[in-house]
């Protein structure tokens, strides 16, 4: 049946009073609620909500004026760069790859991870946003000394962590996915890694130091004489020994790993391949590590003295002890033997997943060193860079090494065993990361 004039004006009349009501509701929510002061944290736990669009009750037809489009921001951080001459002063950095929360309130409404440059866009509206200090691929987290994910709490757009907000987290998040991105490459690994866990707090020490514990975690002074969320080296040799724990190219065994020439020479190997990793990681021979902002260790492993520690005995045998050094500059020097930068990876990283995690040689002491790296490297790429391990392993740093392998052929790739998969939590679930850990909420104003 044909509507009258009067119809037609009372459903206009209609629609423009339901859409001014929805306007008048979006604009009039001026600020969020807000858990405690700026710069104050708090634990939080993992509580359920309503799903996404479960209070929606307004629908706005297309033909009307749109509804604004969504959120975006970008989210940076303090960062203080490490250099040579120790910590410079803050600026902003961005914080790619970390989880971002769209809150209403209280509620979750989705989820996204940050771009390359820190930024983040959500379809949907919210007032705020919670920015984790942790990602998903590849996954990893910073904690606290409780084992509580770092948040940061603010309103919806851009997000800037003051260093006194404890944006040494997002330092140490940053600097981990750097190093498991680059490893990821490097060993040419599908599979992911088992996620990672870094236990940091500005102003507390660990009982012993920066350390890799046992496991997926790893932890890093934030004392007030020594904080170590900056200096990139330190972190990325604690992120090698994880590595030495997923890929069991090494064997941890008793003694002193930093007692210099007279160090184990599996000990050694242990020490001394995280330090190469960190610089390979940064494509910098430099390494060092800063107590208050100054270098108190500087080492250029492209450059060692020709002296002390840095030496081996020419006249001992292979299995001698020999200092963590010697191995971390032989195998720098080996990964910058020609510009081919992938061919040289592949040849050095090769060498741990093709040869010491098989076992294949062991003609100096029982477990993987410097000596079967040295075999599995001649071996595993037809006896490439060989004058390079003639001129520089044995003729510059004193080390007997025979340049003689046997070659046995390895065995069949070792079967990497993997977690059960992480849990995958649904939208409108306030979980505080796939692992489920509870809030350390900072809210920055």
């Amino acid at each position: 049946m044909p509507r009258r004039a009067g119809e037609h004006r009372a459903m206009r009349w209609s629609a423009c009073a339901i859409l001014s009501a929805w306007l008048v509701v979006i604009g009039c929510d001026e600020a969020s609620p807000r858990e405690g002061d700026a710069g104050r944290d708090a634990a939080q736990g993992s509580v359920d909500a309503a799903r996404p669009g479960d209070d929606a009750s307004a629908v706005i037809d297309a033909a009307s004026d749109a509804p604004p489009s969504g959120v975006s921001g970008r989210v940076t951080y303090d960062r203080r760069p490490f250099a040579r001459t120790g910590l410079g002063a803050a600026i902003a950095s961005s914080a790619p790859g970390v989880i971002v929360v769209l809150l209403d309130g209280e509620r979750e409404v989705a989820r996204t991870t940050t771009d390359e440059d820190g930024a983040y866009a959500f379809d949907a509206q919210g007032d705020g946003v919670r920015v984790l200090a942790s990602s998903g691929d590849p996954e990893s987290a910073v904690t606290d000394f409780d084992g509580a994910t770092y948040a940061f709490r603010g309103p919806a757009g851009d997000l800037h962590v003051g260093e006194t907000d404890f944006a040494g987290a997002l330092a140490i998040a940053h600097t981990m996915r750097e190093g498991l991105e680059y490893a990821r490459v490097a060993f040419e690994r599908d599979e992911p890694f088992p996620p990672l866990e870094t236990h940091w707090e500005r102003g507390r020490t660990t009982p012993g130091g920066t350390s890799y514990a046992s496991g997926d975690e790893l932890w890093i002074l934030g004392g007030p004489d020594d904080t170590d969320e900056f200096d990139e080296p330190v972190l990325l040799h604690e992120l090698g020994h994880f590595l030495q724990h997923v890929i069991p190219f090494s064997r941890i065994v008793g003694g002193d790993p930093h007692a210099g020439a007279d160090t184990d020479p599996r000990l050694a190997w242990n020490e001394g391949w995280p330090s190469f990793f960190a610089s390979a990681v940064r494509g910098d021979p430099f390494y060092g590590d800063t107590v208050g902002g100054e270098i108190s260790l500087a080492l250029d492993l492209g450059a060692l003295p020709r002296s002390g520690d840095f030496v081996a005995n020419a006249g001992a045998p292979m299995s001698q002890p020999l200092s963590e050094w010697i191995i971390a500059s032989s195998l720098w020097r080996l990964y910058v033997a020609s510009a081919d930068v992938d061919q040289q990876r592949a040849r050095s990283f090769g060498v741990l997943t093709r040869w010491l995690a098989e076992g294949a040689s062991d003609r100096a002491a029982d477990g993987p060193e410097l000596v079967d790296f040295l075999d599995g490297y001649l071996c595993t790429h037809a006896g490439a860079d060989r004058a390079v391990i003639e001129s520089y392993v044995v003729a510059d740093r004193s080390f007997p090494y025979d340049l003689a392998p046997p070659c046995e052929k390895p065995g069949r790739p070792r079967a990497v065993v993997m977690r059960d998969p992480a849990p995958v939590w649904l939208p409108g679930h306030r979980i505080v990361d796939v692992r489920g850990r509870v809030l350390r909420e900072i809210v920055i104003r």
